[in-house]
């Protein structure tokens, strides 16, 4: 398309989404916090990897995004070629005394009907990927085996420090030269 369906002045109408966060139950976990696995025929109980937080640990609730349906309108202040797929154009309409909103041209409509339409479409096209998004594994390249395994790994790393490191205290003390202690003069 070489012509925008709008122009400078032209009073339009701009589908779009609000997001807001909200918490949820973590799917992985139940809300518990922890998972139980078997692994190699024994039982592990770990921390939810899905709905841990860094350093604060698992919490049993993940941060989930709430969508609206929100419809803008104003006149159009700027009209711009997009540089980025597929290639339409984009508006500027004034969103304050000094910053403006960029409308990309198919959620921009001369009517509100046509905008409300949209945003709803928008909506829930932003739920469906924020109920997948919510589902997915935290590191899905990671299998909860994995992380049993990792923690295994770790306590026999652990374990041949600890061991290393009283050998060579051993070994210290072996050679440890007798010194007379000083006696206190009167």
């Amino acid at each position: 398309m070489d012509k925008p369906r709008f122009n400078f002045g032209d009073y339009v109408f701009h589908a779009a989404v609000e997001g807001s966060t909200e918490w949820v139950t973590c799917p992985d976990c139940n809300g518990d916090g922890f998972v139980t696995i078997i692994y190699q025929g024994e039982t592990y109980t770990l921390d939810c990897e899905g709905c841990k937080r860094g350093y604060e640990g698992s919490s049993g609730r993940r941060e989930r995004y709430a969508y609206a349906p929100i419809v803008r309108e104003g006149i159009i202040e700027g009209v711009e070629k997009s540089s980025c797929e597929p290639y339409d154009f984009e508006y500027r309409l004034r969103a304050g005394s000094s910053s403006f909103w960029i409308l990309k041209e198919p959620d921009t409509f001369s009517t509100k009907e046509e905008a409300e339409a949209r945003a709803q479409i928008l909506k829930t096209e932003f739920d469906a990927r924020e109920a997948a998004r919510v589902l997915q594994k935290h590191k899905p390249d990671k299998s909860w085996a994995w992380n049993v395994g990792y923690h295994r790994r770790q306590i026999a790393d652990a374990q041949k420090t600890i061991e290393y490191a009283t050998l060579q205290l051993n070994a210290a003390r072996k050679h440890l030269k007798e010194t007379p202690c000083p006696t206190p003069e009167k």
